[in-house]
């Protein structure tokens, strides 16, 4: 490694105000011999000397963590330099960025302006340590995407047909997409916004559809902890309130499921008695009936005893269905008839947004330990609830319908379509969240490890939460003697009956039932904050002027956007607010996410270009991408989503219902939030075209796809970063090791004539903020300093 060598004049006393207005360091540098070198690429500016005598430096680097020249700081960021990307280095590094300073003057003119010769981006945090990262993913994978989304899609869509979709689309666009994301967020060190910004202009306004649709996924996640904060005040009872059928709401039709279990038992004992002997009287209980008659004890003739046994329940209302339509929503006959603002639900959104604005409006890293526990509570309850439903009757046909597909669900649009939906929800993709969380990454972190991780736990999550509901949905198929398929309404309140009923069977219902929705509220508040912090620190990186200056700071930008997350959430916790949860949920969940998906593959694969993608991870990580990456990416991806696309558009187009008709005018609603959602992806295009340089059509639109991404040369990429600084008469005197590195940590300095202590190779030294001005002003220092990452 060549040493950078400068020459440096000692400074003449200046006003501090004049360092102060211009916004740079006290430590001002006139006219310099500068030779800058990393690796073998040089760069030279001369200038005369005059003045003082000059002192000889010596200072050699090499950089790992930024995709180009090393960060600038300057007086105005000296406090703040306690962030999270020194948290581990060498205390004195952090008293010492001044004198990295990498100015010079420009010395062909006679003015005094200094030219900064650094990268442009940004100084951000990154992750402590490499495990928050990735807990920070998998508590994403632990959240409402996968514990309620997935049950709710895959039971609408035929359970191992849907399963199967899943894992072809996770396989083929998935994993590529995710890996994709996370190579962009960690190459740009920005978010989606100014990601596809500099990826390619073009498409900018991808980040704006982005984040819309993370707010209005917001909106229906605070109905989701409304629901579940309701739902676990009504389980603090010895027998919780949705467990049985004595309430005020409850009909003559109501049956608990502890009644429902003992009447098909013996409904079958009574089914096994008659297929012994015709024409029996046969006595169930205290009570003798004569055969015919059906009630809570019934004999019923051999011949067509099992349609009589399921007319006989048919006609019965379970307890948990009842409790969720006729006392948590008060459902009306549909969505001409909202009824009533559910004043209990508003309270409960409330609660979620006060919340997480406590959260969100501090650093997003500090709750990052918390995540730790958000993951492995979830995980041990769903596998004490795989446990209890493995021994219920009926749970293996449950587990049967989840794992066995059918050729007619396999050729269903409807199936491919939420499979590939519930593939960006499970990994965050096209919303903003992964690229962000990714932005933190140092440059040269392995993301394509980091893939097949956060791969592989969805997998397993997804596997977990459907062998729990499915084999529930068994158990209760067999107790209620109906068809899995009609087991439940294709409703997104379904997943909450069904584990509710689930919870009804544990040996101590109310305990677990507080439990599981202690959960339930943990992992939705997860979700609303993990979206809400991508909306905020998004937006604030791209339009951080605009915001501050309309805004008037950071926390009213947040109470601006939680304002507007509550009004959006209002006709959500209406009496008919149920079908409005369901029509905007397939516009703004399914619909405006796949697309968003869709034009995000294409500008990946075709417009910025899998081969630049590709040298861009192998120059990241050292390591070159896989033939099946590669291939996936280019075109199995982006072709996939658009025959799903199309595929769905020609063979059907519309929402899955069992019996209830939505309206015209809702339809025309709904796609009126899809274009406004959509719109910035026009609107900025054409600001790019017009933006570009004047000329022809064809050249301005080449300017648009262009990538706007700095280059470094390739030594720039090395590890271990080395950062010595030592003040010598000549180079031979350098006190490097035989490697080229230094050996020892240490601070030399003459203590007869300064009562600063000599420290040892062993110490640590700490130095006050006025020695980086005694290095230019006082008798010759010998400074060296060794930091293994930046």
């Amino acid at each position: 490694m060549t040493p950078i060598e400068f020459t440096m004049e000692k400074p003449e006393p200046r006003d501090q105000n004049e360092f102060t207005s211009h916004g740079q360091s006290s430590l001002a540098i006139p006219r310099a011999h500068t030779v800058l070198a990393v690796g073998s690429q040089e760069t030279a500016v001369r200038g005369s000397h005059s003045g003082p005598p000059s002192r000889n430096y010596s200072c050699d680097l090499s950089y790992s963590t930024r995709y180009s020249e090393p960060p600038l700081f300057t007086a105005s960021q000296t406090n703040v330099l306690n962030e999270r990307r020194f948290s581990h280095s060498l205390p004195e590094i952090k008293q010492f960025c001044d004198i990295f300073n990498t100015q010079v003057v420009d010395s062909d003119s006679d003015s005094s302006t200094v030219q900064s010769v650094t990268s442009s981006t940004d100084f951000q945090p990154s992750w402590n340590r490499k495990l928050d990262f990735l807990f920070f993913c998998i508590s994403h994978a632990l959240g409402l995407g996968n514990i309620w989304r997935f049950p709710y899609f895959c039971y609408m869509s035929g359970g191992g047909s849907f399963f199967v979709a899943y894992l072809i689309v996770m396989l083929l666009c998935g994993i590529p997409m995710l890996r994709a994301e996370l190579a962009i967020g960690q190459l740009t060190q920005n978010k989606m916004i100014n990601a596809f910004g500099r990826l390619c202009p073009l498409t900018k306004g991808l980040g704006i559809a982005g984040m819309l649709a993370s707010f209005w996924l917001t909106a229906s996640y605070s109905v989701l902890f409304a629901w579940s904060l309701f739902y676990f005040f009504n389980s603090i009872f010895e027998v919780p309130r949705w467990s049985r059928c004595n309430n005020s709401w409850n009909s003559e039709l109501c049956r608990t499921h502890s009644s429902i279990t003992e009447l098909t038992t013996k409904l079958l004992t009574v089914d096994q008695a008659l297929m012994s002997g015709p024409n029996k009287t046969v006595s169930v209980g205290n009570d003798t009936e004569p055969e015919g008659k059906v009630g809570s004890s019934s004999i019923i003739s051999s011949e067509n005893n099992n349609s009589e046994m399921v007319s006989s329940l048919s006609g019965l209302h379970r307890s948990t269905e009842e409790f969720f339509n006729k006392k948590l929503m008060e459902v009306t006959n549909g969505l001409d008839n909202m009824g009533q603002v559910r004043w209990e639900l508003f309270a409960s959104i409330l609660v979620c947004l006060i919340l997480v604005y406590i959260a969100v409006r501090k650093s997003p890293f500090r709750l990052v330990r918390r995540r730790y526990k958000l993951v492995l509570v979830p995980l041990v309850l769903l596998l004490a609830f795989l446990i209890r439903v493995v021994v219920l009757d009926g749970s293996s046909s449950g587990l049967h319908y989840f794992f066995h597909p059918t050729v007619k669900g396999l050729v269903n649009p409807k199936v491919w379509l939420y499979a590939a939906v519930q593939t960006l929800h499970s990994f965050g993709l096209g919303i903003g969240t992964l690229m962000s969380t990714a932005s933190q990454n140092k440059q040269h972190n392995d993301m394509i490890r980091d893939s097949r991780i956060i791969a592989l736990v969805n997998l397993v999550v997804i596997t977990l939460v459907g062998c729990v509901f499915f084999g529930a949905v068994g158990h209760v198929s067999y107790v209620w003697q109906t068809p899995i398929d009609n087991v439940l309404n294709y409703e997104p309140g379904s997943v909450f009956v069904l584990y509710s009923e689930l919870l009804s069977t544990m040996p101590l219902p109310t305990l677990w039932a507080i439990l599981f929705f202690i959960m339930m509220l943990c992992l939705a508040l997860n979700s609303q904050e993990i979206l809400m912090e991508t909306i905020v620190y998004t937006l604030e990186e791209a339009y951080g002027s605009k915001i501050k200056l309309h805004c008037r700071g950071h926390e009213m930008f947040l109470c601006l956007l939680f304002g507007l997350s509550l009004a959006f959430s209002m006709p959500y916790i209406t009496e008919g607010g149920i079908y409005y949860f369901k029509l905007m949920d397939h516009y703004l969940a399914v619909i405006l996410v796949i697309i968003i998906a869709t034009i995000e593959l294409c500008t990946l694969s075709w417009l910025y270009g899998v081969k630049h993608l590709v040298a861009n991870i192998r120059q990241m990580t050292g390591k070159m991408p896989s033939l099946y990456f590669i291939v996936c990416l280019y075109c199995a991806a982006p072709v996939l989503m658009l025959v799903i696309i199309i595929y769905y558009s020609i063979q059907d187009g519309g929402m899955p219902t069992q019996s209830y008709v939505y309206p015209t005018w809702s339809h025309i609603l709904g796609g009126l939030f899809l274009g406004v959602s959509l719109s910035s992806l026009l609107i900025l295009a054409v600001q790019a075209f017009r933006n570009a340089s004047k000329a022809n059509i064809f050249s301005r639109l080449n300017e648009t796809v262009r990538p706007q991404l700095r280059t470094s040369p390739k030594q720039a990429w090395n590890v271990n970063p080395t950062i010595i600084l030592t003040e010598v008469s000549n180079k031979s005197d350098i006190p490097l090791s035989s490697t080229g590195y230094p050996s020892e940590m240490s601070i030399m300095q003459d203590s007869s004539t300064r009562n600063t202590p000599a420290y040892s190779a062993n110490s640590v030294p700490i130095f006050p903020a006025e020695v980086a001005s005694r290095l230019l002003k006082d008798k010759p220092t010998t400074v060296t300093e060794h930091e293994t990452s930046i």
